[in-house]
């Protein structure tokens, strides 16, 4: 397709109700591609080996799988070139061409969104983040997004982080130490409901230190984050709404990416969102209606060529 006006939500129900899109079938490409996506423990990391097998089954795509730390790590094998597809937050992808003014970046697709937990037993008397000062804090050590930002969490709360290091540790460890109150807190950013949390708040249960406070703060520093709430009862424990923030995960190619296989890629990823979800949960937030949202990043031509073929969105 012709580059043109972008596709929008509004375009998109349009087409829908207007009956202008065909049906959409299998997209078949040819070819293999370097696919960036995260290392690590959490369900969600889960997402990137699921995508790779149904690209290679619902397209015909040969996947390698390059794993990285964090989305530092995923924008610079996509900006490299040693991947053409890589999963990472908007704010790495972001950072990444103020580091690189002519690194052409497109997204076939928003995926789901990264929130920031602080998670603290029930039974605590921590309320908000500024009560964490003095206090044992672990973060998730193979999230490079959290690790960064945990410092800033604490700067926005009045807590002089060099004077309050915290663990570094994966989630599941994070999980024991706070059931076993070897610390008292621990920093996270995943998506809601995190499955490991979820898990263990049926064995002790758990809050979330709500951020209210802290959101205007962190969004003047942080823009590409929003403000978002996770619900009451999302983990046994928490028995409020609570004020937090979130970041994007976006599907981000190069704009020289051939236009048939980024139309491959992103058809099968919607065609296949239940085999997804069986494999990565996580998935349940892949929705086409909010698949076109990844500005400031734009789609590129054959990610826009894709959402007009698809009919039955929901």
């Amino acid at each position: 397709m012709a580059s043109g006006r972008p596709l929008t939500r509004r375009s998109v129900l349009f087409l829908l109700a207007s009956g202008l899109v065909s049906s959409c079938h299998a997209a078949e490409a040819t070819g293999r591609i370097r696919f960036a996506t995260i290392a690590g423990e959490a369900p969600q990391y889960r997402l990137g080996d699921a995508l790779a097998r149904e690209w290679r089954i619902g397209s015909g795509v040969e996947v390698d799988v390059v794993r990285g730390p964090g989305s530092a790590s995923t924008m610079n094998h996509l900006r490299s070139g040693t991947a053409d597809v890589a999963i990472a937050t908007v704010d790495s992808a972001m950072a990444e061409l103020e580091r690189s003014p002519g690194f052409a970046l497109r997204a076939l697709a928003r995926l789901h969104d990264d929130v920031v937990h602080a998670v603290v037993p029930a039974e605590s008397a921590l309320r908000e983040i500024a009560d964490l000062g003095g206090r044992r804090i672990s973060v998730e050590d193979t999230s490079s997004g959290i690790r960064a930002l945990a410092p800033r969490i604490l700067e926005f709360a009045g807590i002089d982080p060099a004077e309050e290091p915290a663990r570094e540790e994966g989630l599941q460890r994070s999980i024991v130490s706070l059931e076993r109150r070897e610390i008292d807190a621990f920093l996270w950013a995943g998506a809601v409901p995190t499955f490991p949390i979820v898990e263990a708040s049926r064995r002790y249960p758990v809050r979330l230190l709500d951020l209210e406070r802290l959101v205007p703060i962190f969004r003047q520093h942080f823009p590409l984050y929003s403000a978002t709430v996770v619900p009451r009862g999302i983990y046994t424990g928490t028995t409020g709404p609570i004020d937090t923030v979130a970041v994007r995960n976006l599907l981000l190619v190069r704009e020289d990416l051939p236009e048939e296989l980024a139309y491959a890629l992103t058809l099968t990823t919607m065609n296949r969102r239940a085999d997804l979800v069986r494999a990565a949960p996580v998935a349940r937030a892949i929705d086409p209606m909010i698949a076109i949202m990844t500005l400031p990043v734009p789609l590129h031509r054959g990610a826009e060529r894709a959402y007009r073929a698809l009919k039955n969105m929901s």
